[in-house]
């Protein structure tokens, strides 16, 4: 993965709901890969369990006849596994062009529909 630090940011404050992921049109129709959002955008945890189990009986039966005994031996093994993934889509950010106010030191965001780059103010 390629991302240059000052194409744009890893995110952006945001007053919404969800993380306002940085992004920018790196040359016409490519958009840059936000490294930050790909380290939290998805993961896949696995659970693994064993159960092993061993049990031996041995029961004298010299009362029946001298000498006489049962041995009995019983395994059992038990394996189970689980695993869950999570993934997100996420928002991409930019600020749009001549956006900033220095009045109110702030600036206007466009998002972008989906990785394609379809463009929208916000």
């Amino acid at each position: 993965m390629y991302a240059n630090p000052v194409s744009f940011p890893a995110y952006f404050p945001g007053e919404e709901d969800h993380i306002y992921y940085g992004n920018a049109e790196i040359k016409a129709g490519a958009y840059g890969e936000n490294p930050y959002q790909y380290m939290m955008g998805s993961f896949r945890e696995d659970n693994f369990n064993t159960l092993n189990t061993s049990l031996d009986i041995s029961q004298d039966l010299g009362f029946v006849t001298k000498g006489l005994s049962a041995k009995v031996l019983v395994n059992f093994k038990n394996w189970s596994n689980s695993y869950y993934t999570r993934s997100l889509s996420p928002y991409y950010y930019q600020v749009q062009p001549d956006s900033y106010d220095p009045e109110n030191d702030t600036y206007a965001f466009a998002t972008f529909a989906n990785w394609y780059g379809l463009y929208q103010p916000v």
